[in-house]
């Protein structure tokens, strides 16, 4: 102890140190990414169903949409009769969050009801390691879709299933 009570750490000793921290984490990962993987096929085969649901049936329905559309708010009948231009949804007035979750991080997504509709959507937190500014056209879409399907983003798809899982969170509480 005459060098100012420095001692030096055996090579074998880092090395086994480095071997259990490595183990460690390596047994985490491996416990916990069976189950993101679970989640993330889970969200995908809902918003897989909820898409189909609108999907065109037919050419004369697809090249009839916008009058099926039309015809379906003023009631006139039409060969895109069905479609309708106003959700079967009826929430409650008031402010609404949820989160969602990816392997990238969470999202929080707040929803704005005003007289039953859908009036404003935003990311009110993202906590992934990517930003947010990649799916910040999302909000957007669940305005105009009056619901949480939103398009997939190239390069941001989990994101994007984070985000639809906060909006179908903060809407499950508005109901």
């Amino acid at each position: 102890m005459a060098d100012g009570g420095s001692r030096r750490i055996s090579t074998g000793l880092a090395a086994a140190s480095g071997a259990a921290v490595l183990a460690v984490y390596t047994t985490g990962y491996l416990q916990t990414q069976s189950a993101v993987d679970r989640f993330a096929k889970e969200v995908a085969g809902r918003r897989i169903a909820s898409v189909a649901a609108r999907r065109v049936r037919s050419v004369n329905e697809g090249l009839n949409w916008n009058e099926g559309v039309a015809a379906a708010s003023t009631g006139a009948p039409s060969e895109g009769a069905g479609i309708s231009a106003q959700p079967g949804h009826s929430w409650k007035d008031g402010t609404f969050s949820g989160w969602g979750f990816s392997r990238h991080g969470n999202i929080e997504a707040t929803v704005v009801i005003e007289a039953g509709r859908i009036a404003r959507a935003f990311i009110s937190q993202c906590r992934t390691r990517y930003s947010c500014g990649v799916i910040d056209m999302l909000p957007l879409q669940v305005i105009e879709r009056q619901g949480p399907d939103v398009d997939y983003v190239s390069g941001a798809t989990q994101s994007a299933d984070a985000f639809y899982e906060a909006v179908a969170a903060a809407l499950a509480k508005a109901k």
